[in-house]
């Protein structure tokens, strides 16, 4: 008898409670099972950041334009927004909003650009587009800004057609 209550007795020293846990070759398994996942999703996470960030700058730019409309018809005067761009590619600088017919005067809001996010004019320069004290876009028009980030081949085109309307669609897409 003594020898068949040595063999049930419980091997583990706690009285029979056994400890929890995982070992190291099941933590190393699971981190590398996390290392191959997340290398095989970066790259579309890198197309939908870069997605995001074009997105965002193309509903800002639109946001300001309408600003810039209704500062118009407020303030019974003329009111330019100014997109400032130095050339094919670059980065996308501050752009404002200001009560003048040339976008020299002072600002009435300004915008912060993106350095992540570089833009192409339809005139390869500045843009200057002048509402009346009506509303209505009297120069710039029609004209597009192109939009895309450089390390991926994401691009969005914001097309501000002669009524004023700005309109965000593919830059594969024509502005006509």
């Amino acid at each position: 008898m003594r020898q068949l209550k040595a063999f049930i007795q419980s091997p583990y020293p706690t009285g029979g409670a056994r400890q929890s846990g995982f070992t190291a070759i099941e933590l190393m398994t699971v981190v590398l099972i996390v290392a191959i996942l997340a290398v095989l999703a970066a790259p579309g996470f890198q197309k939908l950041i870069a997605t995001q960030r074009i997105k965002s700058v193309a509903s800002a730019l639109n946001e300001s334009l309408w600003v810039a409309r209704s500062e118009a018809l407020k303030r019974n005067d003329k009111v330019s927004f100014n997109f400032a761009n130095s050339g094919s590619d670059s980065a996308v600088a501050d752009w404002k909003i200001t009560q003048s017919s040339d976008g020299s005067g002072t600002a009435i809001v300004q915008q912060m650009g993106s350095p992540a996010v570089v833009s192409t004019t339809s005139t390869g320069g500045d843009v200057l587009f002048t509402f009346n004290s009506s509303g209505r876009l009297t120069s710039g028009a029609p004209s597009w800004i192109e939009l895309g980030v450089p390390s991926t081949d994401v691009k969005r085109r914001v097309c501000i057609y002669v009524s004023g309307r700005a309109v965000t669609q593919p830059a594969s897409t024509s502005c006509s």
